[in-house]
Formats: structure tokens, C-alpha cells, sequence
């Protein structure tokens, strides 16, 4: 058996937001909203679990409905998922704005990322 692949990285949620019309600054344009799990380490990790890798991820999220929700994805996924919990700050948000003609805009904020630290990796 061999040792499973180890990923360090982000986990966020990512709330995407599909323009059904061209955006309207500064008023309202119909769109399409999803929630779904994000960020570069967590989808790094669910792939290679998809593709038949023992992967364990690394990551932080935050004491909250979305952090709890997101590892429970991953794990679902067949991810090992070894999150260290913030008391203090939220999960990892990025809010995509997707245009009818595809292009997109990414509004991210990293939350209990940015306190990712060494003491957060398992012995």
C-alpha cells in the first residue's frame, strides 16, 4: 500500500452567482445562485480522490456552518480531511460573479485560511 498523497491548502465555500442578463451596476440583474465547496487545496484534493489517490487534506475553516459543511463534502468524496477549527475567524468564502458571456469575477475572502499554520499539521 502506498502512502496517501498529502495536500496543504485552502478549503473554502464558493457561492456562485450565474448573470442570467448583463449585470446592472448599481441595481439588479436575474441570476442563477449555487453553493459549493472551493479553494485551490480542497479541489486539488477532491480530484485526486476522484481519480483513486489515498489524499489527506490539510486545511483550517472556521466554527461554522459552512466550514462544517464543506469537510463534510470533502469527506463524502473520499477525502481525509484534517481540519483545524478557528474559534475566531469564518470559513473561506469566494463569492464568483459569472457574466452571460462567461467571464467571471472572483471576490474572495480567505477567513481561517490566512491563520493556516504549521501546529495545524497532524503529527
Amino acid at each position: 500500500m502506498s502512502a496517501p498523497v498529502v495536500v496543504v491548502g485552502d478549503l473554502m465555500v464558493d457561492v456562485v452567482a450565474a448573470a442570467d442578463e448583463p449585470l446592472a451596476y448599481g441595481s439588479d440583474a436575474a441570476a442563477h445562485v449555487r453553493w459549493s465547496g472551493g479553494g485551490g487545496g480542497a479541489n486539488v484534493a477532491a480530484w485526486l480522490a476522484e481519480l483513486g489517490s489515498d489524499v489527506v487534506l490539510v486545511s483550517r475553516v472556521g466554527d461554522d456552518l459552512a466550514g462544517r459543511g464543506a469537510v463534510e463534502e470533502l469527506r463524502a468524496a473520499g477525502v481525509d480531511v484534517r481540519a483545524a477549527v478557528d474559534p475566531a475567524r469564518p470559513t473561506g468564502t469566494c463569492v464568483v460573479v459569472v457574466t452571460p458571456d462567461g467571464e467571471r469575477t472572483m471576490l474572495p475572502g480567505r477567513g481561517a485560511n490566512d491563520a493556516l499554520a504549521a501546529g495545524d499539521l497532524p503529527g
